[in-house]
């Protein structure tokens, strides 16, 4: 069997932090992007690179109660080559409190890794889209990958 390495790995991560809770659903600006140890300025989407693949390995969830209301989060990853709220779903998960208590600061907090990754090609646009319960709280959301050729 022949392995193929991976050339050219650049790290990225894509951090939407405390994002206000919504109840109508919309692109979110992340508030900070790294790619290859440089930042990358705060946008709704990002632009995999020409030439290469954003392979997604994990992420990361948390939600923050601002208020002593249960709350909870619906988060979603899409792409498509203009992302829009209504783009193709390839990820998804929903994030809420355990009980029917919550109090303010409470967080949960959840990675999800992907362990063969999410693959995304150059031209296309990922970004991340949440509904929350009321909006009586933050979610915060981390995309982990890289890309390569």
């Amino acid at each position: 069997m022949t392995l193929y390495p991976i050339v050219n790995r650049q790290q990225i991560l894509l951090w939407w932090e405390r994002q206000a809770g919504v109840t109508s659903e919309a692109l979110a600006n992340f508030t900070n992007g790294v790619k290859d140890g440089t930042a990358i300025a705060a946008a709704n989407n990002y632009a995999v690179s020409a030439g290469k693949i954003l392979r997604i390995m994990a992420i990361n969830v948390t939600i923050r109660g601002t208020a002593a209301t249960v709350f909870n989060s619906r988060v979603r990853i899409r792409q498509a080559t203009s992302v829009a709220a209504n783009s193709p779903i390839i990820w998804a998960a929903e994030v809420g409190a355990p009980s029917t208590t919550f109090a303010a600061e409470e967080c949960y907090s959840i990675c999800y890794e992907i362990a063969d990754g999410l693959h995304v090609v150059a031209g296309q646009q990922v970004a991340m889209t949440h509904l929350e319960s009321s909006a009586t709280g933050t979610v915060s959301v981390a995309i982990i990958g890289f890309e390569y050729s």
